[in-house]
């Protein structure tokens, strides 16, 4: 199965209103007087102003137009790689509510029959883990932890046409072009860009071309020892975050006594604007962590999130191999250690033990799935003896 994109809506008047965006600097009159002038002006005269400002590189005045797509049947993989752009809006269909039992997969466009005949072996399993786990009364938000990361997504999603721009051009040329089916979105989108919004298929390939990785000679694999470790943190975070809050009121920032400062936080925290605690930053490593709680995490827009090898390795669609399966048995592992630490928890607070089910729960699911993932390595193994 083969997904798609839509365009299914802009903003109404898009060129005139980019073009105003263009004339507002360097023209007379109030901003309704402008977009007046350019709704009379014309396509193709709001279109030639439109490329001009762009060939100068105020690429700015396309954020003033927006539009609204539609994603059919794609990849969880492509799903993830679109949700990572922070300056779009999506609207993914829930796999907490909605059965996805027949949803469907993607399939890479294996060139040896024996890899094809061991993915589509391991997905359908993987799709049969899943109906008997429904069946067996699991709720959907538990038994979507089994699903493969190929099975169909589909989602809205929502931005504004300079970042529809940048989305294009890393799809075709960038860190999507690698993955057929990313730049097969890609160039979609140009198509029907080209079709009805031609000043927006803005091709880039010299800007977005992919660089090879560079690997340190000592690198050493990934191993983490524990559920969430702080790699880095800020300096006098709290001093940071009160001298932010004094600066943003017209007061000099000054040291303030513990019990100050307490009081002040606890007063930023109580409101909905915070924007004082961005002035601490720091650098979380997460072990053992979910595909869905990744995807969770990642709809938080405003923080920067480097994806585990596993991850990687599926993106160069090295899906059965040796170092997958290892990293599954570690994260099962983890998913053991944080379950017995929350039983032990269970001594002094109750409610542990609900964390500490989940965590075996999790465990036995990322066992299955790497046994899965072996057998296939088996499977493909002997079908390459075969052939």
């Amino acid at each position: 199965m083969h997904g798609h994109v839509t365009l299914i809506s802009c903003s109404p008047e898009a060129a005139a209103i980019i073009a105003s965006g263009g004339r507002i600097s360097t023209m007379d009159g109030t901003a309704d007087e402008i977009y007046a002038k350019s709704l009379t002006a014309g396509q193709e005269k709001n279109e030639k102003l439109i490329g001009k400002v762009l060939s100068s590189g105020h690429t700015s005045v396309l954020e003033h137009c927006y539009v609204n797509l539609s994603f059919e049947n794609v990849s969880v993989l492509a799903e993830q790689f679109l949700i990572e752009f922070r300056l779009a809006s999506f609207t993914v269909k829930s796999r907490r509510y909605v059965d996805f039992s027949g949803a469907g997969y993607v399939a890479p466009d294996f060139s040896d029959p024996a890899q094809a005949a061991a993915f589509d072996a391991a997905v359908r399993a993987l799709f049969g883990i899943y109906d008997e786990l429904e069946a067996a009364g699991v709720p959907k938000e538990d038994a979507r932890f089994v699903l493969p990361y190929c099975f169909c997504s589909n989602f809205f999603c929502s931005m504004n046409a300079r970042e529809l721009v940048h989305v294009m051009n890393e799809l075709t040329y960038g860190r999507g072009s690698g993955i057929p089916e990313l730049r097969a979105l890609g160039e979609s989108l140009f198509a029907q860009c080209e079709a009805r919004l031609p000043f927006l298929a803005l091709r880039k390939p010299e800007v977005y071309r992919r660089t090879p990785d560079w690997t340190p000679q000592a690198a050493q694999p990934l191993v983490p020892d524990a559920p969430v470790t702080v790699l880095s943190a800020a300096q006098d975070a709290g001093r940071k975050i009160c001298d932010a809050y004094l600066l943003a009121r017209g007061l000099a920032p000054q040291p303030l006594r513990e019990d100050e400062q307490t009081e002040l936080l606890k007063t930023l925290l109580a409101r909905p604007r915070r924007r004082e605690l961005e002035q601490a930053s720091y650098t979380l490593l997460f072990g053992g962590l979910s595909l869905a709680a990744l995807t969770h995490l990642t709809r938080h827009r405003m923080q920067s999130l480097c994806p585990p090898q596993l991850l990687q390795n599926i993106r160069a669609q090295l899906v059965f191999d040796a170092q997958n399966v290892r990293l599954l048995r570690q994260v099962s592992w983890c998913c053991v250690g944080a379950g017995a630490v929350c039983l032990v928890s269970c001594l002094y607070y109750l409610p542990f033990i609900a964390v500490a089910i989940a965590a075996g729960f999790m465990a036995l699911i990322v066992r299955i799935i790497k046994n899965i993932f072996q057998q296939a390595i088996d499977m493909k193994a002997e079908l390459d003896l075969t052939i």
